[in-house]
């Protein structure tokens, strides 16, 4: 009962956007972008927004997005589509973690699947 009554979308949300921070300032201590690209998070309206921006010029060429919702948190591409809802449930060993659509993910596996084409796959538009 006590992990149910804290397992709560506002609350994760808060830990994902410090989460969100500490993985762009990984990625950026990695090997520079040999493109010119940084990473960035930036919040706006309760919104935090990963994005990838172009060096010298400091456009950003591709993000995601995270919306805190009623009932989800929303993952956004660059152009405001939706990549995938996320909720959240009580797994089988009794921890709260992030559910999309049937499947369970911990805060890595959620964000890995958020981030990953941004950080790695690809310096074109996502979009």
């Amino acid at each position: 009962m006590t992990v149910r009554s804290a397992c709560v979308l506002a609350s994760l949300f808060q830990k994902l956007k410090l989460e969100l921070a500490a993985d762009v300032k990984k990625r950026n201590a990695l090997r520079p972008d040999p493109a010119g690209h940084q990473f960035e998070v930036s919040t706006v309206n309760g919104s935090v927004s990963v994005s990838q921006i172009q060096w010298p010029r400091g456009t950003s060429v591709n993000s995601v997005t995270f919306e805190l919702r009623e009932t989800s948190i929303a993952v956004l591409d660059s152009t405001g589509t939706l990549m995938f809802a996320v909720g959240l449930t009580i797994n089988n060993q009794g921890e709260c973690c992030y559910k999309i659509g049937c499947q369970e993910y911990d805060s890595w596996q959620l964000r890995k699947r958020a981030l990953e084409p941004l950080f790695f796959e690809s310096h074109l538009p996502m979009a």
